[in-house]
C-alpha cells in the first residue's frame, strides 16, 4: 500500500511537471506566436488599417513620402498595445484616438535620416538640426516630431516637395518657440529667416531700398510693425482634450514640458494656439498723433527724416529715426497754437544728450541753410529750363527730379536730416548740370560750398567738430591701434577715406590706400610688423597658443627681410609676387613647395569656421536655455570665442610664415574644438 502510494504521488508529481511543462510550452508558442504576428502585421498598413479608426491614417500613410516605411519602422507599439486595441475593437469597444509614439531613433536609424545631425547649416537662415536636437527648453527636449508631427500621414506635393502640412507644422513649432513672447526687433534677428527684400515703389513713387536701411543699422520694426498674430496659448480646453481637472497644473511649466514634450513627444501644437506671422502692417513714420485730425501737414518733413522721396538719390535715414525718435522726442508737445521756440528745440538736445549738443543743432541749421542759399540759383535754373519748350524728354525728367529734391529740403527742413539734405542737394547740382548738357544749354554756376561739392565731408563739421574725435581706433584684422588724429591733421585725410558716409561707425578701407603710403616707407621687418603683427608672430614662432610645444622659428625669419619675399612695387597677386621671389633664390620648383603649404593649410583649415560658429550658437543657446549648468556653458562659451581668436590669427597669417608652426596650431585647434563639440552633442 504504502509503496503504491509513493508511485502515485511520484506519478502525480510527473503528471503535474508534464502539464506545467505543457502549459510553459503552449505559453512560449502563443506568445511567439503573437510576437511573430505582431512583427509581420507591423510590417505594413493592411493590419493596422483593418479598424475603422486606422482607415484614414492608413490612407494618409499610403499616399505620403513615408509609404514605403512599415508601421513599426517609425512607431514605438508594443505587444501589449495592440493586444489592447484589438481585444476593445472585437468586442465592440470604442478605440481612443491613436497615440503611438515616433522615437527620435526611428528617424535616425541608419538608411534614414542618420545624415542630418552631421548637417551644420541646413536650408534658409542657415538652420542647424544638430543645434536643435536634444536642446532643452522651458522642460522640452526638441525631437524630430516637435517639428515634423505628422510628416508620416500627410499627402506629399506632386512635385515631391516636402508634404504641405509638414511644413505647416514645423513653421508653427519655429514661432512658437522664436516668436512667443515678442515679435523681432531687429534687423539681425530678422536676417536670421528672412532674405533682405528688393526696392519697393511707394504710392507717391518713392523708390524704398531696404539694403540702405539694413546697412544704416535701422530695425525692421520702424516699419514693419505687425508681423505676428496670437501669443501660443494653452487653453483650459486643451488640456481637458485628454485630462479632468489638471487645470491647476499650467503654471508647472517645465514639468508638463518634460512629461509631454520630452517623456511623450507630444508636439506643441496639441495643446498651444498657433502665431501667425507675415501679416505685415507697415507705419509710415514715427509721428504724433496730429496727422489723425490735421492731414499730413509735415509730409515733406517726414519723408526728410526717414531718408525718403529723393530722386536719384539713394535713401538715408537720419540716425534718429533708426533709434525710433517720434517728431515729440524733439518738438515736445508744443500745445494747439504750436508755440515753441528755437532756444526750446536746443533745449531738447540737451536733455538727451547733454551740455553742447544744442551747439550741434545750432551748425545743423547753420550750414545746411548756407548750402540752400547757394543751390537756390542752380534750382532757380531748372525751373525756368522746364518752362521752355523744345527741351528734349531725358533732359526734362532730369530737370524735374532737381527741382523736386531742392523743394523737399527747402521745405522738409534740412536740419530733420543734414547729411541726407546736403546729398539732395548735390543732387541737384548734378541733374541741373546733366540735364543742361542734353538740352545744349549753358550749364549753372557750381556752388562753391564744400559740402555741396561733397556731401560725405560731413563728419566734422557736422558732427565731430564739437563732440571730437577719438585719438586712436583699434583695428581687429591687424590688431593695432589706429591713429585717428595723425591721419587727419598731419596728413589731411578726410573721414570718408576709411568711413563711408552712410554707413555710420562702419570701417570701409582700401587697403591699396594705406599700402600708397606704408609701402613705399618700408625699409625693414620691424616696419611691417607695425601693421602685419600677426604674421610677424608666427614667422618668429611666438603666437603663444596653449599646447603647441617645440615651437621653433621660422628658417627664414632670420636670414630674410620682409622684403625679401615681398615685392611692393609689383603689380601681381600677392602669390604670384611672392613666388617669383622664392624662385629667384631657391630654384623653379620652388612654387610646388609653396603650392605644398597652401594645400595642407586648406585641408587642416577645413570646417573649422563654420564648425566654430555652430559650436558657439549652441554654447550661447545652452547659457540661456539651461539655467543649472549656466556656468558652465558660460565658461565653454569662453573657451571656444578664444579658439576663434587663435583661427583669426592663423587665418590672417596664411600659410607662409612658419608652415610647420601654422599646421601644429590648426591640429591643436580642431582637437580642442571636437572636444566642444562632443561636450555640446555636436557630433
Amino acid at each position: 500500500m504504502a509503496g503504491t502510494r509513493i508511485r502515485n504521488r511520484r506519478h502525480g508529481r510527473a503528471t503535474a511537471g508534464v502539464l506545467a511543462g505543457g502549459l510553459a510550452l503552449a505559453s512560449f508558442v502563443a506568445v511567439a506566436g503573437w510576437y511573430g504576428t505582431f512583427y509581420v502585421a507591423g510590417r505594413g498598413g493592411g493590419f493596422c488599417g483593418s479598424c475603422h479608426s486606422m482607415e484614414p491614417y492608413r490612407e494618409q500613410w499610403a499616399a505620403s513620402a513615408h509609404k514605403d516605411a512599415a508601421c513599426s519602422d517609425c512607431h514605438t507599439m508594443s505587444p501589449g498595445l495592440v493586444t489592447r486595441a484589438t481585444l476593445v475593437t472585437w468586442t465592440g469597444g470604442s478605440p481612443s484616438i491613436p497615440r503611438a509614439e515616433v522615437h527620435d531613433e526611428s528617424c535616425l536609424d541608419s538608411g534614414c535620416h542618420d545624415g542630418i545631425l552631421a548637417d551644420t547649416d541646413v536650408g534658409k537662415g542657415g538652420f542647424s538640426h544638430a543645434a536643435h536636437m536634444r536642446r532643452t527648453a522651458a522642460g522640452a527636449s526638441v525631437h524630430c516630431t516637435s517639428c515634423h508631427p505628422d510628416v508620416g500621414h500627410a499627402v506629399a506635393s506632386p512635385g515631391g516637395e516636402a508634404p504641405a502640412a509638414a511644413q505647416v507644422s514645423a513653421q508653427d513649432t519655429c514661432y512658437l518657440c522664436h516668436l512667443g513672447n515678442s515679435a523681432p526687433t531687429t534687423a539681425e534677428a530678422c536676417l536670421t529667416c528672412h532674405e533682405v527684400p528688393g526696392d519697393v515703389t511707394l504710392a507717391d513713387g518713392t523708390v524704398l531700398q531696404h539694403q540702405a536701411y539694413v546697412d544704416m543699422g535701422a530695425n525692421c520694426s520702424l516699419c514693419h510693425t505687425e508681423v505676428t498674430e496670437g501669443h501660443g496659448a494653452v487653453p483650459d480646453a486643451a488640456c481637458a482634450r485628454c485630462h479632468v481637472s489638471r487645470h491647476g497644473e499650467k503654471g508647472r511649466t517645465e514639468l508638463i514640458h518634460n512629461v509631454h514634450v520630452t517623456e511623450h513627444y507630444i508636439d506643441c501644437a496639441q495643446c498651444h494656439e498657433s502665431i501667425h506671422h507675415g501679416a505685415v502692417e507697415t507705419a509710415e513714420a514715427p509721428t504724433s498723433s496730429c496727422a489723425e485730425c490735421h492731414g499730413p501737414r509735415h509730409d515733406e518733413q517726414q519723408k526728410l527724416y526717414m531718408g525718403l522721396a529723393g530722386r536719384g538719390v539713394k535713401p538715408m535715414p537720419s540716425r534718429m529715426y533708426t533709434t525710433e525718435v517720434s517728431c515729440r522726442g524733439c518738438h515736445g508737445d508744443s500745445g494747439a497754437d504750436h508755440a515753441q521756440t528755437w532756444d526750446d528745440k536746443r533745449q531738447r538736445c540737451v536733455e538727451c544728450h547733454g551740455a553742447g549738443f544744442d551747439a550741434m543743432l545750432d551748425d545743423w541749421k547753420a550750414l545746411t541753410d548756407r548750402a540752400v542759399a547757394e543751390v537756390a540759383p542752380t534750382a532757380d535754373f531748372a525751373r525756368s529750363a522746364l518752362a521752355k519748350g523744345g527741351v528734349p524728354d531725358d533732359a526734362r525728367k532730369l530737370f524735374d527730379d532737381a527741382v523736386h529734391n531742392f523743394d523737399l529740403v527747402r521745405n522738409g527742413r534740412a536740419v530733420h536730416n543734414p547729411v541726407y539734405a546736403l546729398a539732395l542737394l548735390k543732387g541737384t547740382v548734378d541733374q541741373t548740370a546733366s540735364a543742361a548738357k542734353l538740352a545744349g544749354l549753358s550749364a549753372p554756376r557750381t556752388p562753391s560750398d564744400p559740402l555741396v561739392r561733397d556731401p560725405g565731408a560731413t563728419c566734422t563739421s557736422l558732427c565731430h567738430d564739437r563732440i571730437g574725435v577719438p585719438a586712436s581706433a583699434q583695428i581687429d584684422d591687424l590688431d593695432l591701434v589706429f591713429p585717428h588724429r595723425m591721419h587727419l591733421e598731419r596728413f589731411g585725410l578726410s573721414c570718408t577715406t576709411c568711413h563711408p558716409a552712410d554707413k555710420h561707425r562702419q570701417v570701409a578701407y582700401d587697403p591699396g590706400a594705406c599700402s600708397g603710403c606704408h609701402h613705399m616707407a618700408a625699409t625693414n621687418a620691424d616696419t611691417c610688423s607695425n601693421c602685419h603683427p600677426y604674421q610677424r608672430r608666427f614667422l618668429d614662432g611666438a603666437a603663444n597658443t596653449p599646447g603647441v610645444e617645440d615651437v621653433k622659428p621660422d628658417p627664414m625669419a632670420e636670414k630674410v627681410n620682409c622684403l625679401g619675399c615681398h615685392d611692393l612695387k609689383s603689380s601681381e597677386p600677392l602669390e604670384k609676387s611672392v613666388e617669383a621671389r622664392c624662385t629667384m633664390c631657391h630654384g623653379e620648383d620652388y612654387g610646388q613647395v609653396m603650392a605644398g603649404w597652401k594645400e595642407r593649410f586648406e585641408e587642416a583649415s577645413k570646417g573649422i569656421p563654420e564648425r566654430l560658429d555652430a559650436a558657439h550658437r549652441m554654447a550661447v543657446a545652452l547659457g540661456t536655455s539651461d539655467p543649472k549648468r549656466a556656468p558652465h556653458w558660460k565658461n565653454l562659451q569662453t573657451d571656444i570665442e578664444e579658439m576663434q581668436r587663435t583661427w583669426k590669427a592663423v587665418r590672417i597669417s596664411g600659410y607662409a610664415h612658419n608652415p610647420d608652426y601654422v599646421l601644429a596650431v590648426l591640429h591643436k585647434l580642431d582637437e580642442d574644438l571636437g572636444k566642444a563639440e562632443a561636450e555640446l552633442e555636436l557630433k
